[in-house]
C-alpha cells in the first residue's frame, strides 16, 4: 500500500465519501508535504481536528475561518478580495496547500525565532495557541533562554491523532 493510499483509506474512515475524491485529497496532501517538508500525517490530523474532512465549513469569529483547515482570514469580509480569498479557501485543493503552506512557514518561523521546530512548537503557532497563551512557538523565555511551556491540549489532540493514524499504517513512513 502507498502512503497516498494509506491517506485515502484514513480519510474515508474519517469521512465518508466518494473513494476516488478521497484519492484525490490525498494525492494533494501527500505531493504538498513533500514540497513543504511536512508530515502528511500531521496534515490528515488537524484536518480531521478542524473540519473532519468537510470542505465547506466555516467557522470562527464572523466566520472567518474556512475550510479543511479552519484557515482564518483578518481582512473585512465585505471587501471584495476578502470574498475572492474566502472563496479561493473553500477549494478544497487550494485548502490543503495552503495548510501545508502555513505548517511549513510556522516551522521556519520557529526555528528563526526559538531554534526549535519540533511539530509541538510550529503546531502551536498554526492553532493561534501563542496568541492566546502570549508564547512563542509553544515556548516561554526565561533567563535567556527558550523553555517549553505546558503543550496545549488541543496541539496534544492533533499529535495524538496522528500518532494513532500513524499506528494503523506502521509500514509507512
Amino acid at each position: 500500500m502507498t502512503l497516498a493510499s494509506a491517506i485515502a483509506a484514513t480519510i474515508l474512515a474519517i469521512q465518508p465519501m466518494a473513494p476516488a475524491t478521497a484519492r484525490w485529497y490525498a494525492q494533494i496532501v501527500v505531493t504538498e508535504a513533500r514540497k513543504n517538508q511536512i508530515d502528511p500525517w500531521l496534515e490528515v490530523a488537524i484536518v480531521r481536528n478542524e473540519s473532519r474532512w468537510i470542505s465547506s465549513v466555516v467557522g470562527g469569529t464572523n466566520g472567518q475561518c474556512i475550510g479543511f483547515g479552519q484557515i482564518c482570514l483578518s481582512c473585512d469580509p465585505s471587501e471584495a478580495a476578502c470574498a475572492a480569498r474566502k472563496a479561493s479557501l473553500l477549494g478544497p485543493a487550494t485548502n490543503l496547500r495552503v495548510v501545508a503552506q502555513m505548517l511549513s512557514g510556522a516551522r521556519r518561523y520557529c526555528m528563526k525565532r526559538t531554534g526549535h521546530a519540533a511539530e509541538r512548537h510550529y503546531l502551536a503557532v498554526y492553532q493561534g495557541a501563542d496568541a492566546r497563551r502570549h508564547t512563542t512557538c509553544g515556548q516561554v523565555r526565561r533567563r535567556g533562554v527558550w523553555v517549553d511551556a505546558p503543550v496545549h491540549p488541543l496541539t496534544v489532540r492533533v499529535l495524538r491523532s496522528r500518532d494513532e493514524m500513524r499506528r494503523n499504517f506502521p509500514r509507512l513512513p
